[in-house]
Order: structure tokens, then sequence, then C-alpha cells
């Protein structure tokens, strides 16, 4: 099992929609799964490959996180705009306002359906903590799993947001 930054050719669009598809659908576009590849496969996105860690298990991607530092969020959402209206010439409103200024935040996190309930995402949230120090996230506040996750790993609710027609709780740790 190991850890490593993505790379353009893993297949990672499936888990990136079970953990976000509430975001592609409100892109309006019919079918989320090319346009979740689209923006995996290009640099300076959200949902990039370049923002994205693997976890692999004998070759094989059980688990993804993306994150990346929140200053950049506002840059990486004008530029998916522009990938969106250039392949699909559709204006779309990309949201921009998820991280907390001055961490790193993690924007998507997903287990393979085989692979949950085995501490993965747990593994692959303390790898980025380790790594940046600095952590926020967003947890839709129904989501009650996720949320006594990573409350039990030191994550602190900083306020209630409304995205995506959704209530959901930011979240911080700072070691």
């Amino acid at each position: 099992m190991k850890i490593i930054n993505a790379k353009i050719e893993h297949q990672v669009s499936d888990l990136i929609l079970s953990a976000a598809e509430c975001v592609f659908k409100v892109y309006g576009l019919d079918q989320p799964k090319p346009i979740c590849e689209y923006l995996y496969k290009n640099k300076n996105n959200k949902f990039s490959f370049e923002n994205t860690k693997v976890l692999m298990i004998d070759e094989e991607v059980v688990g993804m996180i993306i994150v990346y530092k929140a200053e950049d969020e506002l840059k990486l959402a004008r530029n998916q705009e522009q990938l969106l209206h250039t392949r699909y010439q559709k204006m779309v409103k990309v949201v921009d306002n998820e991280a907390i200024m001055g961490t790193y935040y993690i924007d998507t996190l997903a287990i393979s359906l085989n692979h949950m309930k085995k501490g993965y995402a747990q593994l692959l949230i303390k790898e980025i903590i380790n790594e940046y120090k600095n952590v926020s996230l967003i947890v839709d506040v129904e989501n009650n799993g996720a949320f006594m996750l990573y409350k039990k790993m030191g994550f602190k609710i900083v306020e209630t947001v409304e995205m995506f027609g959704e209530t959901f709780y930011k979240m911080k740790i700072v070691i």
C-alpha cells in the first residue's frame, strides 16, 4: 500500500464523482463522468490530477484525495470555468469560497466501495495533515460518518455554510 501523487492515467473519475456528484449536477451538464475525466486530465483546475494523491494497493487506485492551497482556490475555479466554457460552450460558475484562507484545502476525498471501513480515508487525511499542517475541508451536515471521523482526527467546526443547495460545516485543523 502506498500514497503517491496522481498521474494523468490514473482512473479516478468514479471516485471523484462518488464524493462530489452534487458539484457536477450544479454545472447543469448532462454527462458528469466525461466532464470529471476532462477536468482531471487538465492542469490548473480544482479537480486536476496535479492536486490529487491516490492510495494504491497492488497497482489499483482504491482511494484519492484532492488538496490545494486555499489561496489558489479562486484561480483554480476561474480556470475550471474557462475549461468548461471552452469544451462545452456553457458558462458555469464554479464555487470559489469553500476553503479557509491560510490552510490547505481538502476538496475531495473518496474510497472505493470495496475498500471502505478499513481506515483508508483516515490514512489519506493523516498524510495531508502531516505534509501541510494547517488543513481545512467541508462536510455535508447530514454525512455523520465523515463528520465524526474529522472530529475524531481533531478538526473543529469554523462555520456552517450553504453550497450546492445543501448545508455544510467548514472545518479546520492546525497542527
